[in-house]
């Protein structure tokens, strides 16, 4: 059988697994589910949960854009030239 070592700091709610998926995938692994289930919460702590995964994602990633005073048409033409350059390559 194998074995996953965790790490769970209790002072900070931070959970840290050997096996990185969390690191690597942004969502919880299932050891440090069972971790969870073990300290008997109720509730999946903030730690575990990303901005992108939440309704605040596109909140704030407009809000980032609109901050730094960059028209909206000059970001559409930017986008549209992106895909166009990534489509005329195939």
């Amino acid at each position: 059988m194998f074995e996953t070592k965790f790490v769970y700091d209790t002072s900070r709610s931070i959970f840290y697994c050997e096996c990185r998926r969390f690191e690597s995938r942004g969502i919880p692994c299932s050891h440090i589910f069972c971790a969870v289930k073990e300290e008997h919460m109720d509730h999946i702590p903030n730690s575990l949960i990303l901005t992108q995964w939440t309704k605040k994602a596109k909140i704030d990633f407009v809000s980032s854009d609109l901050s730094k005073g960059v028209d909206s048409d000059v970001m559409e033409l930017a986008r549209f030239g992106a895909y166009c350059g990534v489509c005329t390559r195939f």
